[in-house]
């Protein structure tokens, strides 16, 4: 039976036997009957096409923009959203790198309309 590759949405982990236990943000292998039930009830979901270039910016922007500020658990000490929070409103990886590119550019923009 063919898999597909899926994201564990959340809130709360998906065990699927006593050694398969998936947590929010993570990704399972499941045929298609099996994964149609979490699917409709939204514990899994089907992972987000990556974007390139400037719409992958814009996409972390606004996956920034949606995380819970009050939420620590979302940001790192320094204050940037951290890249495991802004995988699972996104729904692929994204580098340290990628995440500090895309807040460069707001950064740049605040500048240029001082």
């Amino acid at each position: 039976m063919d898999t597909r590759t899926y994201i564990i949405a959340g809130p709360t982990e998906l065990h699927l036997g006593p050694d398969d236990i998936y947590k929010p943000g993570d990704t399972v292998e499941l045929p298609e009957d099996m994964a149609a039930p979490l699917l409709a009830d939204s514990v899994i979901v089907e992972p987000a096409q990556r974007p390139e270039g400037d719409a992958l910016s814009a996409a972390i922007r606004e996956a920034a923009a949606r995380l819970d500020p009050a939420d620590e658990s979302n940001w790192t000490k320094s204050g940037k959203p951290r890249t495991e929070a802004l995988e699972g409103e996104l729904g692929f990886d994204v580098s340290a790198d990628e995440r500090d590119a895309a807040l460069a550019e707001i950064e740049a923009a605040r500048k240029d309309s001082k």
